[in-house]
């Protein structure tokens, strides 16, 4: 294992440390600035040492670039205009591949928010990975009024896959659009994507996993939510 990869796991939680090395290898997503980060492989396996080591029966999200995310990535890679010099927050951000490329088009400050400790340990490896200073935090946000986290942007990449969780993400965001937040979202074609209020500004076809995705290329367009 080289030297940035075992100094990007470094102080990790050993389990954890165990997973990455026994299932996880480094890939740059295509058209993602160069951004490095761990990709999963063998997904049955994969999750059932996360299931037995984690008591958790929620797949490990934060083992793939999602399409929504490496398409909001993109996005920032060809807008950096979006988040430069601004606060951003980036909402159920998994492995922060979205975080990062943010910081990377040269965002002020970015928060990688997420629901899941482990995610949070994956978004660390990832900023040690890539050299680039995020803040990561643990929370959820949608019991809370938006108002209460100080951030210019918004990202939201691959979040509307389950209905319980889009029609509670879906009235936060429309209150932080009146609030004056900048809300972008990565729509790889979900079940339950919002509607109302939003345009889109960027598409992308996307190679992705078979095993993942049961389908080998993804269309995914970046919205805006008014």
């Amino acid at each position: 294992m080289s030297d940035d990869i075992s100094n990007a796991l470094d102080g990790l939680p050993s389990l954890f440390v165990e997973i990455v090395k026994k299932y996880m290898y480094v890939i740059s997503p295509e058209g993602c600035g160069g951004l490095r980060m761990f990709c999963g492989t063998e997904l049955v396996p994969f999750w059932e040492d996360v299931r037995q080591g984690y008591g958790s029966d929620e797949p490990p999200y934060w083992g793939w670039a999602w399409p929504g995310s490496i398409a909001l990535s993109r996005y920032l890679v060809d807008h950096p205009e979006a988040v430069r010099g601004r606060q951003v927050l980036d909402l159920g951000a998994g492995n922060a591949l979205t975080t990062l490329a943010a910081k990377q088009a040269g965002a002020a400050h970015c928060i990688a928010n997420d629901i899941d400790p482990v995610a949070m340990y994956m978004a660390a490896a990832h900023q040690r990975l890539n050299g680039l200073d995020i803040e990561l935090l643990e929370h959820n946000l949608l019991g809370e009024d938006p108002a209460v986290i100080e951030c210019d942007v918004i990202l939201v990449g691959d979040m509307f896959y389950e209905r319980q969780l889009a029609a509670a993400l879906k009235p936060w965001l429309h209150r932080a659009c009146d609030l004056g937040r900048l809300v972008l979202i990565g729509d790889p074609g979900r079940n339950y994507p919002p509607k109302e209020r939003t345009r889109e500004l960027a598409a992308y076809t996307l190679q992705v996993s078979l095993e993942l995705e049961n389908t080998p290329t993804r269309n995914t367009r970046v919205l805006q939510m008014d």
